[in-house]
């Protein structure tokens, strides 16, 4: 169960709200190259993933990318490292909450967005500081609703899809929207935290390999869906989406007409959002703790859930595009430092100098 649990939280925080504009910024460049580009960064991601697994098997329990960067690589890569992570989550985080913020808002005839995101991290921040125990649970079921509800969505559209939308091809935009799937599989940051709860390399692993997986598959599933009956061009077409700065669920609606497509949509919406919330919000705190040397005591995890998510709800009442261009340029050199290229390096250097984290 706790494997299971494990695997879920891989699923859900990969799986977050930027997977609904996924289609739409890989669908200049078509089906085929988006899904060769899919695949690739899930061999590479899996691989960055399960040599963090070893990692962190051989250190301390409570061992996070600070600490590893610091006994591996010395102070000048925990000073990057701290850097980049901050920067990348909290961001993240930001965007998290005004996209929680108006859903409720929406859903709830219309109340003001701040009482919306005040209402969202009522209801789901204390899950982030009871820790990774409680937090499983909860987001075991939210992702059950997200596959589920994704499911229906799939079996909705499967019959509507035009083989002939799919076979467009266009490789110079189709390795531009890399970056795009380097946060699709952005679920590193609560591999310490998974492996505090596990207690187990086994169990991890395997985790990591079934997280991922499935994840793959969704996606697969997700694009082939929106881009077999949207097309690229012309009026609420993609192209158009994508300069509108909408997600994928906006023009499928307007394509599928259908009533319970709304409502599914709305479901997969708010449980993918939830699910990254919860898990990029648990490896924040336990990273911020983790850098200060903090001992994790339910006290500190408070105090620091307090100093990250009052500041981002009062940036989240800002007339600022918050939500979307966090979620757009989130795979950036931040994302490629933090979940490639750190994980190898540390992998390499500890494998090669026999360094244990103690």
């Amino acid at each position: 169960m706790r494997t299971l649990n494990a695997s879920c939280l891989i699923v859900g925080t990969s799986i977050g709200a930027g997977m609904l504009g996924l289609p739409v910024e890989t669908s200049r460049g078509g089906f085929f190259p988006a899904l060769v580009l899919l695949l690739i960064n899930w061999a590479i991601m899996t691989c960055t993933a399960l040599m963090l697994v070893e990692l962190l098997n051989k250190s301390k329990r409570d061992a996070n990318f600070v600490s590893l960067s610091e006994k591996i690589l010395g102070n000048g890569f925990k000073i990057l490292t701290f850097i980049f992570y901050t920067g990348l989550f909290l961001s993240l985080t930001l965007a998290y909450v005004k996209g929680g913020g108006v859903f409720i808002s929406d859903c709830f005839n219309g109340i003001p967005i701040a009482f919306g995101c005040l209402i969202f991290l009522g209801i789901f921040v204390p899950l982030i500081v009871s820790g990774a125990k409680f937090l499983t649970i909860g987001n075991t079921l939210l992702t059950i609703g997200l596959v589920v509800s994704f499911v229906l969505l799939v079996l909705l559209g499967i019959k509507k899809v035009n083989i002939e939308l799919l076979s467009r091809i266009d490789w110079k935009f189709g390795w531009m929207s890399y970056p795009m799937f380097i946060t699709a599989f952005g679920f590193h940051s609560i591999l310490p935290s998974l492996n505090s709860y596990l207690q187990n390399k086994k169990a991890l692993r395997l985790s990591v390999v079934i997280g991922t997986t499935v994840t793959l598959l969704i996606y697969l599933a997700w694009q082939m869906i929106v881009m077999g009956i949207v097309p690229v061009y012309g009026e609420n077409g993609l192209a158009q989406t994508l300069a509108a700065d909408q997600t994928a669920v906006t023009p499928l609606k307007l394509f599928l007409k259908s009533p319970l497509l709304t409502v599914l949509s709305q479901v997969f919406y708010f449980a993918a959002l939830t699910t990254s919330f919860l898990g990029v919000g648990l490896g924040l705190v336990d990273f911020v703790l983790d850098s200060f040397k903090i001992k994790q005591k339910l006290v500190n995890r408070l105090f620091v859930a307090f100093l990250i998510y009052v500041p981002a709800l009062w940036i989240a009442q800002t007339n600022l595009r918050v939500f979307y261009l966090s979620i757009k340029y989130g795979g950036g050199l931040a994302c490629f430092y933090l979940l490639v290229l750190l994980p190898i390096l540390l992998f390499f250097r500890k494998k090669r100098s026999r360094i244990f984290v103690k």
